[in-house]
């Protein structure tokens, strides 16, 4: 059989930081190439537990199995020195050295499937590319992935000169693009139809301290900014594949599992519950912990989901407020409103949770956002004794709110990135010192919660401590 090699590339950017991440659509299509009887073979370039790794460069590894990415620092692009920007700029991922001997290490591949996640970070599948293209010069390779997705133009035109096929696909999950791969790529003539969704192909992991899981993809809700609607169709995965998901874990034995869904509690007592009761035993065997870094809805979040939270140890819990202006809550599809943070806080603290250990996203360098908004919703969440979990605002093209930028800032995914604050496209009067203000008030009032500070007097007028 055909041998198909899946690579989750480099990350180019300002900053990286590793929470529990996997490319969960690449194994995925990793999978459903290994059911169909072709050998795959997966080299995840961020893989910071890879056995060999520890010969090439030291990482720490943090609190519940987080941590730093390898990096090296490259030449930022000229496209953010344009506009003014001179920062050190960084590519993550393996030693190169490393990922040439894995590459040359496999099997001749007659294929290779490339990820790609964040649109700002397609100069890190370049520089990918490039090492591939240097030791199997005429081996096809097809993009998926996120930006390959969203900014499916500019794959297309960037990527020509290397001739790599883009399918605008965040995994390759349709009958469509899976035949059009097996028949122009592989000569594989007999239809395939996608019946259910495919295990994690987490094989060709040699360690593992932390694992995924994803219950349902997409999201039923629709909010201004993001893409995951379009992503993704709304879909409650198998309860069978995520047993496999599972088991695979416990038999890996990971020690941290993160769920990367975006709408985790939704349907909650057809799916979660249940699931979650189903597997609790094996869970406390191995005293697993689990961690919400893609948060959950605080409106079902209620005494069940809290106690769940509990008995099987979740230790990162977040909860997204986003803001507390009227005006948002309705750029957020209705989905939030600060009773239901207030509600789900009383349920989890009942519950025996520690509210210091609950952290609540609230956005800001949101187009059209009230600087006052984000200093009243951080006191309402110091008030309420929780920590602030800042989410800086990423353009994400082809939402309803990418809309408000200029054509040439959406054609260009270096200015999409959140690091730079693309609010600057669009605000004459914007200044980056108010948002680094914004960002120590956070660290201060968390700095409170931790040591159990009450009171934290907030000039809302002057936005100060």
């Amino acid at each position: 059989m055909k041998n198909i090699v899946f690579i989750n590339p480099y990350i180019s950017d300002f900053a990286a930081y590793n929470l529990w991440a996997k490319p969960i659509g690449l194994l995925r299509s990793a999978s459903l190439f290994k059911e169909l009887g072709f050998n795959v073979k997966v080299i995840d370039v961020l893989d910071v537990f890879d056995i060999e790794l520890s010969k090439y460069t030291k990482i720490k590894i943090e609190k519940y199995h987080t941590s730093k990415y390898p990096k090296k620092k490259i030449s930022i692009p000229e496209t953010y020195k344009k506009i003014g920007i001179e920062r050190d700029y960084f590519l993550y991922g393996f030693p190169e050295k490393l990922f040439i001997k894995k590459l040359k290490n496999i099997s001749k591949p007659d294929l290779f499937i490339l990820n790609s996640i964040m649109t700002y970070w397609y100069l890190g599948v370049e520089y990918t590319i490039k090492i591939i293209k240097s030791i199997y010069p005429d081996t096809p390779i097809i993009l998926i992935g996120i930006y390959a997705s969203l900014c499916y133009e500019h794959a297309i035109k960037y990527f020509k000169k290397y001739n790599v096929e883009v399918i605008p696909s965040s995994s390759i999950n349709s009958n469509s693009s899976l035949n059009y791969i097996l028949k122009k790529f592989l000569n594989y003539n007999k239809y395939v139809e996608i019946k259910n969704t495919p295990p994690i192909y987490y094989e060709d992991y040699n360690i593992m301290k932390y694992g995924v899981i994803q219950t349902i993809t997409g999201c039923p809700f629709n909010c201004d900014f993001c893409a995951s609607k379009i992503l993704s169709k709304f879909k409650l995965i198998e309860k069978d594949t995520i047993y496999k998901d599972f088991q695979t874990l416990f038999r890996k034995k990971v020690k941290d599992i993160a769920f990367y869904d975006d709408s985790l509690l939704y349907r909650k007592n057809e799916h979660f519950i249940p699931i979650m009761e189903t597997i609790k035993d094996k869970i406390k065997e191995r005293n697993i912990r689990f961690h919400l870094p893609n948060s959950a809805h605080a409106r079902y979040i209620d005494r069940k989901i809290a106690q769940i939270f509990k008995e099987l140890n979740f230790k990162t819990i977040r909860i997204s407020l986003e803001s507390i202006s009227n005006e948002f809550y309705e750029i957020m599809d209705k989905k939030v409103t600060k009773q239901h943070i207030i509600d789900a806080i009383r349920n989890m603290e009942e519950s025996g949770i520690d509210k210091r250990n609950i952290e609540v996203y609230l956005m800001y360098g949101v187009p059209g956002e009230n600087i006052k908004d984000i200093y009243e919703g951080m006191k309402f969440l110091f008030d309420l004794g929780v920590k602030i979990y800042l989410s800086d605002f990423a353009i994400v093209p082809k939402t309803k709110m990418a809309k408000v930028f200029p054509e040439w800032v959406l054609k260009e995914p270096l200015y999409h990135n959140n690091s730079i604050f693309p609010k600057r496209f669009i605000d004459k009067s914007f200044d980056e010192n108010i948002y680094k203000e914004i960002h120590n008030t956070a660290l201060w009032l968390n700095h409170g919660i931790e040591k159990g500070i009450k009171h934290i007097k907030i000039d809302l007028k002057n936005h100060a401590l």
